[in-house]
């Protein structure tokens, strides 16, 4: 993804959190999933006109209860006539050679069934916001736990 950014002109800005955040689940899907956000994220300012503020967000935040990882970009957007059809398999407005419409159909497979989360967006013509949401661990709890950039 960090060539993929820089040949579109893309930045890529993480907020990483100070304190320890642990979730359980493979940190290889987790990362599977992120990395198809992102990808996404820099395909949305294809055709974009304007070629000066493309920055893709990511950021973490925590409750008591859960973690979320963001990723935020300020591209087209996801045209409302297609937002019913986002997590389809097999559904794209990509070029067939930009993809086969099964990324986010996978990523939300995975947050579901691997880490008992939900992968959800909103969107507008100023931008998408896909938010991934996972169980918080028990700090007392190690089995199949993961502390992400420890």
């Amino acid at each position: 993804s960090k060539y993929k950014a820089r040949k579109n002109g893309v930045s890529i800005s993480f907020e990483p959190r100070e304190d320890l955040i642990k979730y359980y689940g493979s940190p290889v899907s987790l990362t599977k999933v992120i990395i198809n956000l992102l990808s996404n994220a820099i395909d949305a300012y294809e055709g974009a006109p304007d070629k000066t503020n493309r920055t893709v967000d990511v950021s973490l935040s925590a409750t008591p209860e859960s973690i979320k990882t963001t990723v935020v970009d300020r591209g087209c957007g996801i045209k409302p006539e297609d937002a019913g059809d986002v997590f389809k398999a097999f559904h794209t407005t990509k070029a067939p050679e930009n993809g086969v419409g099964i990324g986010l159909s996978i990523s939300k497979e995975i947050i579901e069934s691997e880490f008992n989360g939900e992968l959800t967006f909103t969107s507008s013509e100023l931008g998408t916001i896909f938010e991934v949401a996972l169980k918080r661990a028990e700090a007392d709890q190690s089995r199949g736990l993961f502390s992400p950039g420890r």
